[in-house]
C-alpha cells in the first residue's frame, strides 16, 4: 500500500510518500514559502535531487499539485499515476481533548471538528489538456463517444478526462 502522507503549515507544506509493505520512503521532500516566492524540494531513491527550485504556489493548492506532478514525473517520480496512492495521511495538530491521539476521519470526526471552528475546504485535482484534438470524421466521432460512455459506465473507472474538442 502506497500512502501519501503530508504535514501542512501555514507557509509549508512537507510529504512522503511511502511503500508501507516494504516500509521505504518512496519520495520525500518539502513545499516552502507557500503564498511569497515558493521553493519546492525532492528527493527520492536513485531519481534527480530537486533542491529549492523556484515554483509559484501562492496557495496550498498549487503547493499539492507541485508534489503530485514530481510524484508522476515521467523521468523523475516514482510511480505511473495518482491511482497507485492508495491513501492520503494528515496531520491536524489541535485535536484538544477531543482527539487526543490519531483517528480516522470520517463524518463524526469531521462534525466534530467542525463544531471546534475548523473550515474545511477542497481542491479537487482535474487534468486539463495543454491540448485539444477535433475530429471532423463522423465514424471517429461516434467511436469517440462510445469509448467515452464505455469508460464512463465501467466500475472500475473512477474519472474519465480527455482532450477531445467536441
Amino acid at each position: 500500500m502506497k500512502v501519501l502522507v503530508i504535514n501542512a503549515g501555514s507557509s509549508s507544506l512537507k510529504y512522503q510518500l511511502l511503500d508501507t509493505g516494504s516500509q521505504n520512503v518512496l519520495a520525500k521532500g518539502l513545499c516552502e514559502r507557500i503564498g511569497i516566492d515558493g521553493k519546492f524540494t525532492y528527493k527520492a531513491p536513485g531519481k534527480a535531487v530537486v533542491d529549492a527550485r523556484d515554483v509559484a504556489m501562492p496557495t496550498h493548492s498549487e503547493a499539492i499539485q507541485t508534489v503530485l506532478n514530481a510524484l508522476v514525473d515521467p523521468e523523475n517520480g516514482v510511480i505511473a499515476s495518482m491511482k497507485e496512492i492508495d491513501a492520503v495521511g494528515h496531520r491536524v495538530v489541535h485535536g484538544g481533548e477531543t482527539f487526543a491521539h490519531s483517528v480516522r476521519i470520517d463524518g463524526q470526526v469531521l462534525s466534530a471538528m467542525e463544531e471546534k471552528g475548523y473550515v474545511f475546504a477542497s481542491a479537487k485535482v482535474e487534468m486539463v489538456p495543454q491540448n485539444y484534438v477535433a475530429l471532423s470524421d463522423e465514424g471517429d466521432i461516434k467511436n469517440m463517444e462510445k469509448l467515452i460512455d464505455n469508460m464512463e459506465d465501467n466500475d472500475d473507472v473512477q474519472n474519465v478526462w480527455h482532450n477531445w474538442d467536441n
